[in-house]
């Protein structure tokens, strides 16, 4: 779970548990980083795990996370830093830093791939649909829409609306297709 500033004491704590590493040197402390390139940017991820946390009380904890990102614009080599806690109930056995890493990309795959488009093209947040059953209805209906453009080989749901707002009978036309047959 990412610690946020709206928990102040916790994150406060964190902060100042990672930020004195002599307090933490000699501790149950692992790392793990990875690279990456992709939209214009080098990546760099590093993760710094312990288990060295029963002073805090929280319910099921088992370690502490701090995740530093460290980005490079490979155009204009502008740098930028962000860093940013986590806890987790999962004890080291079950979960290396490396493996955490990993768990936290898959997080932001399933974000940029699935609550992103939701929410900022489909407009999911900004439904006025409250009653009953309705906004489990919609949600599916928008699932469905997602999953039948990305079967159809639209990957970019925004690329999808502008060309359907301009050629609706094209949108219209993906209901009549053979669920194997591409759009180019």
């Amino acid at each position: 779970m990412l610690v946020k500033e709206n928990q102040p004491e916790l994150y406060r704590e964190l902060h100042d548990w990672f930020d004195h590493p002599t307090r933490w040197r000699a501790l149950d402390c692992r790392t793990a980083s990875t690279m990456g390139k992709g939209h214009g940017r080098l990546e760099r991820r590093t993760i710094t795990v312990s288990a060295a946390c029963r002073y805090l009380d929280w319910p099921g904890l088992e370690q502490v996370i701090r995740f530093e990102t460290r980005s490079v614009n490979t155009q204009t080599q502008a740098v930028s830093e962000q860093l940013c806690y986590a806890i987790t109930s999962l004890p080291p056995q079950q979960a290396s830093a490396a493996q955490l890493l990993a768990l936290r990309r898959q997080h932001w795959a399933i974000e940029n791939l699935l609550h992103y488009p939701r929410d900022v093209w489909l407009r999911e947040d900004a439904s006025r649909i409250r009653t009953e059953q309705a906004p489990i209805v919609m949600a599916s209906i928008r699932n469905g829409l997602l999953n039948l453009l990305r079967g159809f080989g639209y990957h970019s749901i925004k690329k999808a609306r502008e060309l359907f707002a301009v050629h609706p009978h094209r949108a219209l036309g993906l209901l009549e297709l053979p669920v194997d047959f591409r759009l180019e």
